[in-house]
């Protein structure tokens, strides 16, 4: 499938992928899919997510081990072209990579913004970032990080973990082929409005669709 939108320019999405509140099984299929730069869409929520559809998403009718597994760190918006992805469930270091270049040859302009969500689902106690051909223009710990490139540069990197905890990872190898032709080269995160937490942004990214 990814050889064939490499091929012709068309976006992919995988639908339905899961079906099971084994935590292993689902960190390890949404893994394959972000190292491929592949959106999904889990299934599925009355059965996984929220076990009595006509009760509250929240306490002990939310499975909260299957949501954690399903709230990973991504790109929302992409000022450029996507080129790997990589997350660590374990040690929390999320890495993501792009070209400012578009599909179309393009270069996107230095102060286009690059968008990630990074809930507090993923990391209660605060982020650290680390950059590679840009700066930061979010608040500390934001629950969207927001960042724009250095004037001229080509490519962007960006590392997003916790220090303190000492998560070191693999650094990350971009794609050699860009993912997706899509002319406005965006990922969009679609997100559950289940209620599953009472803080600003920290319910389960349930749905992903390319633009």
């Amino acid at each position: 499938a990814v050889d064939w939108t490499d091929c012709s320019g068309g976006a992919l999405l995988n639908t339905e992928f899961g079906a099971t509140g084994d935590v292993a099984t689902l960190e390890r299929q949404t893994g394959l899919f972000e190292s491929a730069l592949v959106p999904w869409t889990f299934w599925s929520y009355d059965e996984q997510l929220v076990h009595d559809l006509g009760a509250p998403a929240t306490g002990a009718n939310v499975n909260d081990a299957v949501v954690d597994a399903l709230a990973r760190p991504h790109a929302v918006a992409v000022a450029g072209t996507p080129r790997g992805a990589a997350y660590d469930p374990v040690g929390g270091a999320f890495q993501f990579s792009w070209s400012t270049t578009g599909p179309d040859g393009s270069r996107f302009p230095d102060d286009a913004v690059t968008l990630l969500d990074v809930n507090a689902r993923a990391y209660p106690g605060g982020y650290d970032v680390t950059v590679e051909g840009g700066q930061v223009t979010s608040a500390p710990n934001a629950p969207h990080l927001t960042v724009v490139a250095d004037p001229g540069a080509l490519d962007f990197w960006i590392r997003v973990g916790n220090e303190r905890l000492h998560d070191p990872v693999a650094r990350l190898k971009p794609k050699a082929s860009a993912f997706l032709a899509a002319p406005s080269a965006e990922l969009v995160a679609i997100n559950s409005s289940t209620g599953l937490a009472d803080s600003e942004y920290t319910e389960a990214t349930v749905l992903r669709a390319m633009a």
